[in-house]
């Protein structure tokens, strides 16, 4: 039972360690997005 639960909290830090990781991911994407859009702007 020890076994399962400790599995459970592995699996669970490991989830939250993935979505973490996309957070930063979409959140360099949007800085680049927003950067571009900026750029268009401030050349037109």
């Amino acid at each position: 039972m020890a076994m399962k639960i400790d599995n459970d909290q592995q699996r669970e830090s490991n989830l939250l360690k993935e979505i973490s990781q996309m957070k930063v991911d979409i959140d360099l994407r949007y800085n680049a997005i927003l950067h571009a859009y900026y750029c268009v702007c401030m050349l037109k």
